[in-house]
């Protein structure tokens, strides 16, 4: 018989604020956080806080994201500052989902997280909510979404506990999502992005406003981190003589121009993982067992899901491909080529074998595709079966990829020497970052619930093609906002590099934004600025 005194058994090696009001000397998650020259703490941490924890709420959030990103040392840091604020510890809650003592209470119970959750509940008496944080559900024995909807629909949990829950896989996406529809609770509705939450490796913008105090007060000065703020700059940005952000821009650009080119080639080599880039700046290295660490997670999820190694080994290639040449594929081409490789055929009137190998890159936030996307008058719309551009997320996850596939015995090196001489491969790296932001930049303008990437971003193609454009709607008034960027990482741009953004202009009356190298210029049809100022105003 599972008793309450045998779950508070499990429990209490996991939970040391019960018993320790210095636990937090002693954790090792808050250890690295507090000694870690990259002391990062999402905005969504403070979002979840302010509006969920401090206001009582219940229901279920998932926070997803790639493993070594942070999503532990988040939850750490929400208890610390919980019981810091008096939060009864006992109404506390942390399960370690991957914990020996978790196996084996499923083991025995066949439902340990629901036993769990209403053994806890029906026991400590409190008339406020208990705050339950099941780590890494991911790597749970068993379908950790099936018992939480059914402790859920518990009428009397639902109203009682506020269930946090983090996982580092695509593998139960859709199917958590949609065993979960209902009984979210609270959550749904506080958040403007709804219940399902994705942990994006650390934007450059965040990053150095972790490390230089200067440049994070100066954004907080002009409320550049309002979502209300950066949406009325891109307004002007994009618009046709519109100058009202100049000043601001050459402020930047005189005041922080020289510090975000050194910063930019730290946040290149250590990607938007905050223990690589305190590596890099504690000791100037990353660790081989870092890149390795990124590389096997892929396969090792990938695995889970019966998919094959040889297969997304090829999938991986052929992305990594793409962005180094910074070229477009016919995506049904891009498809069939890794089938070809794999000695895979495609059967008649199904969807094409590959296809799932893709949406477990995507879905997982390692692999980002932009589609072709025809602009009306209005806003634009994707055309999935057309010409694509592939990158890899993040330029370390890119290195990471590079250096197993190529065995590369001394990645940091490798790069690091690589990048100050080849000028191929740091425009590559350049373009992939300024992807990967500018994938997410709408949903940073307006957060929506389940934000799908490829409904507001990809390529314009006509004569001549532009490399990104995303789009979204005000949140005041629904007008549309439609943000073109073209990359020239060059030394010096000349009047040829711009007349596929002069083109555009013309033809679509939107002012187009170019990432250079260093060039810095207002027009009336293009703004030049270089890439780490772009990259801070996202």
């Amino acid at each position: 018989m599972i008793t309450f005194d045998r779950i508070i058994n499990i429990l209490e090696p996991m939970n040391p604020w019960w018993n320790d009001s210095e636990w937090h000397r002693k954790d090792q998650e808050i250890i690295n956080f507090n000694n870690s020259k990259v002391q990062w703490q999402p905005r969504l941490m403070f979002l979840i806080h302010r509006r969920l924890i401090e206001k009582e709420k219940t229901g279920i959030i998932t926070v997803r994201g790639p493993r070594r990103l942070g999503k532990t040392t988040m939850i750490k840091r929400l208890i610390q500052i919980m019981v810091a604020q008096d939060v009864n510890p006992r109404r506390i809650v942390y399960i370690q989902c991957d914990d020996p003592q978790i196996d084996k209470l499923y083991e025995e119970t066949g439902n340990a997280l629901k036993r769990i959750i209403i053994e806890y509940t029906n026991n400590f008496k409190s008339d406020l909510p208990i705050f339950f944080f099941f780590d890494e559900a991911t790597f749970y024995k068993g379908n950790w979404a099936r018992e939480i909807k059914s402790a859920a629909d518990q009428a009397y949990i639902n109203k009682k506990a506020f269930i946090y829950i983090t996982g580092s896989s695509a593998l139960d996406l859709d199917t958590s999502r949609n065993l979960l529809i209902g009984r979210q609770g609270d959550v749904l509705t506080a958040l403007p992005s709804g219940s399902d939450q994705f942990l994006y490796p650390m934007r450059f913008v965040e990053f150095v406003e972790t490390v230089n105090p200067d440049i994070f007060g100066f954004l907080k000065e002009n409320y550049l981190m309002s979502s209300k703020r950066k949406f009325s700059l891109f307004r002007s940005l994009t618009k046709i003589k519109d100058n009202r952000f100049t000043l601001l821009l050459e402020t930047i650009n005189e005041e922080f121009g020289d510090i975000l080119a050194t910063l930019i080639w730290k946040y290149i080599l250590g990607g938007g993982y905050a223990r690589n880039l305190h590596s890099i700046l504690e000791n100037n290295f990353i660790p081989l067992e870092f890149y390795e660490e990124v590389y096997t997670t892929i396969i090792q999820d990938a695995y889970k899901l019966d998919l094959e190694r040889e297969v997304i080994e090829k999938t991986l290639e052929i992305i990594l491909t793409q962005h180094e040449n910074s070229s477009t594929i016919e995506y049904p081409k891009f498809l069939q080529k890794i089938a070809q490789d794999c000695g895979i055929s495609k059967p008649k009137g199904s969807i094409h074998p590959i296809e799932k190998y893709v949406r477990y890159l995507t879905n997982l936030k390692f692999a980002l595709i932009y589609y072709k996307v025809n602009i009306g008058s209005n806003v634009p719309s994707v055309k999935k079966s057309t010409t694509v551009k592939t990158y890899l997320r993040d330029p370390f996850m890119f290195q990471a990829i590079y250096s197993k596939l190529n065995s590369i015995p001394n990645p940091f090196k490798y790069f690091n020497s690589l990048l100050q001489h080849d000028k191929r491969e740091i425009s590559a790296m350049i373009e992939g970052i300024v992807a990967s932001h500018m994938a997410i930049l709408p949903f940073l303008l307006n957060p929506v619930p389940n934000y799908d990437e490829k409904r507001f971003s990809g390529i314009y193609k006509a004569k001549k093609e532009i490399d990104f454009v995303s789009w979204t709607r005000s949140i005041k008034d629904n007008t549309p906002l439609i943000i073109p960027v073209e990359v020239k990482y060059r030394n010096k741009i000349r009047g040829d590099d711009l007349e596929n953004a002069l083109e555009f202009s013309k033809k679509l009356t939107r002012r187009v934004l170019i990432a250079t190298k260093k060039d810095f210029k207002i027009d009336d049809n293009v703004i030049l600025l270089p890439v780490p100022i772009l990259l801070l105003l996202i």
